[in-house]
């Protein structure tokens, strides 16, 4: 009799891990993916969705495309873990598992209302945005972080570097300021001064803005930004929202007093008990892209049995896998892995590690 191994999440973690699993595993094992929507979304993809350079069917693909591979695709939305019985439910019903692989990423929240701030890492929010930065032609254009953490540790910067580039090519950008506003004490406050001092030139040579360590409050009337020293003001507001940990974990028996899963450097727990992860201390309080998580997925496998030892394939300290962070730069980060049968992987993990 084979093993079921199930994965939460169809974004590119979890794609990407029941991709190659798929293929090591046994042919008798099943490997099932379960996702509350029909279609994968490659977010990395939004910020060029909003500049022009790609359309949403560019970044989208239907997940029941993971059946030819060998994965079953469930859609279904998570609403409960039940480890102690090997279970999750689901607005479709209850899943037993041998093996569990949390990808379910983090839900945003955008603290000034959605209807005066475009969010690009919303699909519907990313394609408005594009519309609106085609007709804008001058005046003042503000991106700002609504809160900490945030979901991209690099994709803020990344889509303001982006906005300047779309208008120098449309030879707009004399009349338009850029203004990039973030609660952060530096640019890049989870990397070396270094890279923080480094990107900062980067922004200022290019004419834009930089405003560290100013807190949020709301957009007023008359089109300005409340700061915590006063109010800014703007024609264009993009709003990068602040992230939480996916509900079905707040609450859970598995989340810390924070909605996020319980994690810790050290391995062999029970499945009962906090989940304890392998995982590089400088990634608390930014979790993991997708496209950076895309290399841990590819290391990653179940243990036969919830063995606690490492088995071939199994990613552990010793074994740092490469993950791209920015640039021409790499940072090596320990693959998140769990042990007794329950396997956690996603931006969920390394936020609380």
């Amino acid at each position: 009799m084979g093993r079921t191994v199930l994965i939460l999440g169809g974004g590119t973690g979890g794609v990407v891990a029941g991709h190659v699993l798929a293929k090591v595993l046994p042919k008798t094992d099943r490997v099932a993916l379960v996702d509350r929507s029909a279609v994968h979304l490659f977010r990395a993809g939004l910020p060029l969705v909003v500049t022009g350079r790609r359309r949403p069917e560019d970044i989208s693909r239907s997940l029941d495309s993971l059946e030819k591979l060998g994965v079953q695709f469930i859609q279904a939305e998570v609403e409960e873990f039940i480890p102690e019985n090997k279970a999750v439910r689901t607005d479709q019903g209850f899943l037993s598992y041998d093996s569990l692989i949390i990808a379910l990423g983090a839900e945003q929240e955008l603290s000034p209302g959605p209807s005066s701030v475009y969010n690009p890492y919303d699909l519907q929010g990313a394609q408005q945005l594009a519309q609106e930065l085609a007709k804008f032609r001058q005046g003042e254009i503000v991106l700002f972080i609504s809160g900490l953490p945030f979901p991209g540790a690099i994709a803020p910067y990344e889509i303001a570097l982006l906005v300047d580039a779309y208008f120098r090519r449309r030879g707009l950008r004399r009349k338009i300021r850029i203004t990039f506003v973030t609660p952060e004490s530096r640019l890049l406050e989870f990397a070396s001064p270094y890279y923080s001092k480094k990107l900062r030139g980067i922004m200022e040579k290019r004419g834009i803005r930089i405003l560290t360590g100013r807190q949020v409050h709301s957009l007023a009337k008359g089109s300005s930004l409340v700061l915590s020293d006063g109010d800014l003001p703007g024609d264009l507001f993009i709003g990068i929202p602040r992230h939480r940990g996916p509900s079905p974990i707040r609450g859970s028996i598995i989340a810390d007093p924070s909605g996020w899963l319980i994690v810790d450097p050290t391995p062999h727990t029970p499945v009962h008990q906090p989940a304890r992860c392998l995982c590089h201390r400088r990634c608390r309080g930014h979790p993991l892209s997708g496209r950076n998580l895309h290399p841990q997925g590819r290391v990653l496998r179940p243990l036969p049995g919830g063995s606690s030892r490492p088995q071939p394939g199994v990613e552990l300290c010793e074994q740092k896998a490469p993950l791209p962070l920015c640039g021409r730069g790499q940072r090596r980060l320990h693959a998140c892995q769990l042990q007794a049968g329950l396997l956690c992987f996603g931006r969920c993990l390394c936020h609380a590690a």
